[in-house]
């Protein structure tokens, strides 16, 4: 049924599995599907009005359908199951987002968020990568969208002034650990140890 008048949308703790047959709203500004049972964001699309989406705390696997939205100021993914940052799509007046509590597993990804310009907060605790960091989350947020994104806030915790002398610090080291990371892996990519390659020829 069309609602042309439906501003306001709260469909939360609804067991809904599929918005495949929503296909967007011209009108909606707030949506709240949380708590439900979708697993990817298909028909979740052409909502030019929309401003704030809440989909936590569903088995989201795969986000890729989620687009033209340019409005979209505050996006919760948050307690999900999606693994790369790299499936989110153009979002130009994203201001906060929460993707805490999925399977990111690849820091590297924090970089796709660097299209985000007006990005302000940020969640992203809770994922497998929180066991690679040794610089903490804050840290490794600065480094990957430092100063192109001025982030405020990660998390709970503000980004201070310390922070940022922080980063500048650690800086120009982790981009030559990470090059010099890179060099190693292609290198052992090219030249397998001599134990590994006995073991592909008797395979």
């Amino acid at each position: 049924m069309r609602q042309p008048q439906l501003t306001k949308l709260s469909l939360s703790e609804n067991q809904i599995a599929s918005c495949a047959n929503f296909n967007g709203h011209t009108r909606v500004m707030i949506l709240n599907l949380s708590k439900n049972k979708l697993t990817k964001c298909e028909g979740l699309c052409h909502m030019p009005g929309l401003e704030e989406l809440n989909l936590s705390e569903n088995e989201i696997a795969n986000c890729e359908d989620l687009k033209n939205c340019p409005s979209l100021r505050v996006l919760n993914l948050g307690t999900n199951k999606v693994p790369t940052l790299e499936q989110l799509q153009s979002f130009p007046a994203l201001q906060e987002l929460d993707v805490s509590a999925n399977q990111v597993a690849a820091p590297q990804s924090i970089a796709h968020l660097k299209q985000y310009k007006k990005l302000s907060k940020l969640a992203l605790a809770g994922n497998p990568m929180d066991e690679t960091l040794s610089g903490g989350l804050k840290q490794e947020c600065l480094f990957r969208l430092h100063p192109y994104i001025k982030l405020k806030v990660v998390g709970e915790d503000e980004i201070t002034e310390e922070d940022i002398g922080e980063w500048k610090t650690q800086r120009k080291e982790r981009i030559k650990a990470e090059e010099e990371a890179l060099r190693l892996a292609a290198e052992k990519a090219a030249n397998p140890e001599p134990a590994e390659a006995a073991e592909e020829e008797a395979e």
